[in-house]
């Protein structure tokens, strides 16, 4: 007998009707719990998160961060959780005990006292993903009582457990699913789509509930797919934003962020009007030194770069000298060595070689400095006193600018 009759078993005879289970519903499903036997309601819910992002888009509307949820419920893969194999699945007995902590007002579902969402599955004959979602969040929930992990979600959204917080959080749950399926009234099945990628005709699922980036051009920009759309994603995704605001937070080393804005070169474009980057391009000086910027910063409408150099966000940056708040030496000692970058193509033969091998140009480029937190200066007056003491072709950025602009830029495309 394979997964999905033994789960179409379990609920058609722990309901007593014949339930029409969606086919994401069933992939929710296709996991194991501890030592092979049917998952828990936190494994589902822990496969449900992975599988399907809108469970993030709840959360932002809610204004819950997913990051304040323990790793036993998101953040950690489960290690028992895998592709069913196990013989225990095969037991129908086992799936009707779990699946019933979840229908039932008690684990015995032999006693057949459905809760709210199990009764409105029987009477609908449908399970759904937004009923699954729906009965792992509010099992055991009575009007002042939830269970471990709706009580954290709630909780952690600065909410008392109260019967007006619960009704309140059970209707914007509902209202979102609701959203979902005006936008797509397919998102419970699943979909495909085929595409055009490197002379090769692919097919891949994908739906509401999933987001996949696919390339459908040639210079390489890619392209969320989701239900019957193909439409441009954020301009940072979620998981680059989460990864910068953590290597920025651990004091990440220079190298660190050298790789995160490599394999991220969106966080640099957007610091200006360029078009991409290049990174540690090596300027070869007459002597037989070296000197290497970490990026430069290609121009929209032309070839000519900017440079940008990183420090560690550690940094301190301003010190106080005789009631007089200047930069620390950190400051000043990167300044010199962009200053050396920059004079650099004053020479003209300099230019002409840079140029030659890199196919691109620069010539007494603005300078873009990363270095320090914001919370370095007393107020924004003081941050804009100090800085008018750089010359007037750096530009200093904090870490927290960088980050503070991405997530900008997203809210407002979300907008």
């Amino acid at each position: 007998m394979n997964h999905r009759h033994i789960v179409q078993k379990s609920v058609n005879q722990l309901l007593d009707e014949s339930i029409e289970i969606s086919e994401r519903v069933f992939q929710s499903l296709n996991i194991t719990g501890k030592y092979g036997k049917p998952p828990s309601p936190l494994n589902i819910y822990s496969k449900l998160y992975h599988s399907f992002p809108a469970i993030n888009m709840f959360y932002d509307k809610i204004g819950f961060k997913t990051e304040n949820l323990g790793g036993s419920y998101h953040n950690e893969k489960y290690k028992n959780e895998r592709t069913v194999e196990s013989i225990h699945l095969n037991n129908s007995s086992l799936w009707k005990n779990q699946l019933a902590r979840i229908f039932f007002d008690k684990i015995d579902y032999r006693t057949k006292k459905l809760n709210r969402i199990g009764q409105k599955i029987k009477n609908t004959n449908q399970l759904d993903l937004q009923l699954l979602t729906e009965s792992i969040l509010f099992h055991k929930r009575t009007d002042t009582q939830a269970n471990a992990l709706l009580r954290k979600i709630i909780n952690d959204s600065n909410n008392d457990l109260t019967e007006v917080n619960l009704i309140n959080f059970e209707s914007k749950l509902s209202s979102f699913f609701n959203e979902i399926s005006v936008l797509d009234s397919s998102y419970n099945d699943q979909q495909f789509i085929i595409y055009f990628e490197n002379n090769k005709i692919k097919l891949r699922p994908f739906g509401h509930f999933g987001t996949y980036n696919i390339n459908l051009s040639q210079d390489q920009n890619r392209n969320l797919s989701r239900t019957n759309i193909i439409q441009q994603s954020n301009v940072f995704s979620v998981e680059s934003i989460f990864e910068l605001e953590y290597l920025i937070n651990k004091d990440g080393l220079e190298r660190d962020f050298q790789n995160f804005f490599e394999r991220n070169p969106i966080f640099l474009t957007t610091l200006g009007d360029y078009s991409s980057i290049h990174s540690q391009i090596i300027l070869k000086e007459e002597n037989g030194s070296d000197l290497i910027p970490d990026f430069f910063l290609e121009k929209i409408d032309s070839d000519f770069c900017d440079i940008c150099d990183l420090k560690r966000p550690n940094a301190e940056l301003r010190r106080l000298q005789k009631n007089r708040n200047r930069f620390k030496s950190s400051v000043y000692e990167a300044v010199a060595q962009l200053t050396n970058y920059r004079d650099y193509f004053e020479d003209s033969i300099n230019r002409k070689n840079f140029s030659e091998r890199y196919n691109i140009q620069s010539y007494r480029p603005k300078v873009v400095l990363i270095i320090g937190r914001q919370n370095s200066y007393y107020d924004d007056i003081e941050k804009i006193k100090i800085e008018s003491q750089l010359p007037n072709w750096v530009d200093l950025k904090t870490y927290d600018n960088i980050l503070n602009k991405a997530k900008f830029l997203n809210n407002l495309i979300g907008q």
